[in-house]
């Protein structure tokens, strides 16, 4: 028998899962069969609803929505019969879901397990992957500024579109994975500012890596005990225990959701 992946996002105290506002978003269109009504509904702008529903269409084997371009109030919409099923499943599995949850949160240390199992569930090619919290979000005229909040009271900046700040529900206490490709980290002797306004510089030494044959990667143990990889020319000498910065271009980072 096939076994159902728990839905990630899903916390111990039984909270909406991820992605909620896409579930909202088809809920709303079969309800109204109007975009911008669904769109507010939901919580999106009608930019980010649209692309909403690209990705909804593109992720199924069949179309989940079925539009109209330029209908009254911003063009309309219906659900297609697997957009429907699509819903039915995802709240048959909320329910069920809130039901285990809440069996395992009765055993010892359950919300800590819980979410060393999300993090193990995340599969990315990303070489490096660091877990926070939304601190803060600097709202920009297209893009946003997200300040977040790493162990070891560390800060990390990335810059997103608007659109990805509403489909991934982000707030202050979102709990968010930051991936950087090891290719993206630049690193530098000693512990420097970053060169550019809004981009990171974090600071540690060279770490033992147990290297892989292909690419060069170097190990960068950072102040707050995380590590960083970065990929570096051969030529390049790093001598362990090295004080340096590694520099990540807040544009640089992916954020992800629902671990």
């Amino acid at each position: 028998m096939a076994t159902l992946p728990l839905i990630p996002a899903l916390g111990t105290e039984g909270g909406s899962p991820i992605p909620a506002n896409r579930i909202l978003l088809l809920e709303a269109i079969a309800e109204s069969g109007s975009i911008s009504q669904a769109a507010k509904a939901a919580g999106l702008s009608y930019r980010g609803a649209w692309n909403a529903l690209d990705d909804l269409n593109g992720l199924s084997e069949t179309p989940l929505v079925s539009t109209n371009i330029g209908g009254k109030g911003g063009g309309g919409a219906y659900l297609t019969p697997a957009g429907r099923h699509l819903i039915s499943v995802y709240r048959a599995m909320e329910q069920l879901q809130r039901s285990l949850l809440r069996d395992i949160a009765a055993l010892p240390d359950a919300a800590s397990s819980l979410q060393t199992l999300r993090k193990l569930m995340l599969k990315t090619s990303a070489r490096n992957q660091l877990y926070g919290t939304v601190s803060h979000i600097a709202p920009g005229h297209s893009n946003d500024q997200i300040t977040l909040t790493l162990p070891g009271d560390l800060t990390l900046l990335a810059t997103i579109t608007r659109e990805s700040t509403e489909l991934l529900e982000l707030k202050p206490g979102s709990a968010v994975a930051a991936l950087v490709k090891a290719s993206w980290v630049r690193l530098t002797a000693g512990h420097n500012p970053s060169a550019v306004s809004g981009d990171n510089a974090l600071h540690g030494h060279i770490s033992p890596l147990l290297r892989e044959s292909g690419q060069a990667e170097v190990a960068v143990l950072l102040t707050n005990g995380l590590s960083l990889v970065a990929q570096v020319d051969k030529a390049e000498a790093w001598p362990l225990h090295q004080p340096v910065t590694a520099h990540i271009a807040a544009g640089n980072i992916i954020l992800g959701v629902g671990y």
